[in-house]
């Protein structure tokens, strides 16, 4: 699941609730002015998951995110 994001961290958390809670995980595409932000957080929360599952890597975003990332990804053959 590839999510756009405009308000980074708040709105990832209530995504990431619903996603982890379907079983899934995501990519998420934060606006680039809240991309550290947004990978900060990631990072946080990749953490504490693998801690508690160990499961790693359960949400990612580009390290450079931009428009034309997002596009490649949402445009991939093997994501719907």
């Amino acid at each position: 699941m590839m999510l756009p994001v405009t308000h980074s961290v708040p709105t990832m958390a209530s995504n990431a609730i619903n996603i982890v809670a379907a079983g899934n995980t995501a990519v998420f595409g934060p606006h680039p002015s809240g991309a550290k932000v947004a990978q900060y957080a990631l990072q946080l929360w990749n953490r504490e998951i693998e801690r508690e599952l160990g499961v790693a890597n359960v949400f990612t975003t580009a390290a450079d995110p931009t428009i034309e990332n997002a596009e490649q990804i949402f445009n991939h053959p093997k994501l719907r």
